[in-house]
């Protein structure tokens, strides 16, 4: 009978595992509830060396769901994205192939991507910016080793790192929108993601309008600038300028 709530106690741990990877509809007290409801069960009873090490071993799991990162899990699962960082992006960021019929140099895809919570878990949302860097391109066979081309190949570099900065201006915005909500619906958690992406993708557009996809290095700065003071980085002194 005790093997058989053991067994119980280890299915019930396995659906969290799938629950965790999935989101939607895990909370953080179902790691809980099953280690305390293990706890009460076992406290009382005398244990082998065998039963000891299985209940240790499903104390230790439920413990690694509870207490490992959502994000962490959402970025492990779906690596082939490419997250936000401060980091500046390098030529190697560009996994997809080049599109010879457009007339520009480098496209990058930014986005929101993630996962909403439908039981009011906390935290209630796992939201990101990335990039489809898969799909994400770039002609270095434009550029030669020369240093002209180099500091034009840097600024390039710099032009398209600013969309996915804009992007995530926008995504720290969905956030904090939805952390000023109490108990928000999914469909408001969801339609406020959406909002605020439609609107960087606005804003996206208007940057390569008005710097000319890079091209106007004067404007560039002004955009660098705006948007290292939106999130919080150092902020820019000199810009090259693009070649595109």
């Amino acid at each position: 009978m005790k093997n058989i709530i053991l067994g119980i106690f280890l299915f019930l741990s396995l659906i969290l595992v799938f629950a965790k990877s999935h989101f939607e509809y895990y909370h953080f007290l179902f790691p809980l509830i099953l280690i305390y409801a293990l706890w009460l069960f076992e406290r009382r009873k005398k244990k082998s060396v065998r039963r000891k090490i299985l209940v240790g071993g499903l104390l230790l799991l439920n413990i690694c769901i509870l207490f490992i990162s959502d994000s962490l899990l959402y970025k492990k699962i779906n690596s082939e994205l490419y997250y936000w960082t401060e980091q500046k992006l390098t030529v190697n960021h560009f996994k997809g192939k080049p599109d010879n019929t457009s007339e520009h140099t480098a496209t990058v895809f930014p986005s929101m991507v993630g996962k909403i919570s439908r039981v009011y878990n906390y935290p209630s949302y796992v939201i990101l910016a990335a990039d489809k860097n898969n799909d994400s391109w770039i002609k270095k066979e434009l550029y030669s080793d020369s240093v002209e081309n180099l500091k034009k190949m840097d600024s390039l570099l710099n032009h398209e790192k600013r969309h996915l900065d804009l992007t995530e201006i926008y995504n720290r915005k969905a956030i904090d929108s939805i952390d000023n909500l109490v108990l928000p619906s999914y469909q408001l958690k969801y339609d406020i993601v959406e909002y605020f992406f439609k609107i960087s993708d606005s804003v996206n557009d208007e940057y390569d309008k008005e710097t000319e996809h890079g091209a106007n290095s004067k404007i560039q700065l002004k955009w660098d600038n705006y948007i290292d003071s939106r999130l919080h980085l150092e902020k820019k002194t000199t810009h090259n300028t693009v070649y595109n």
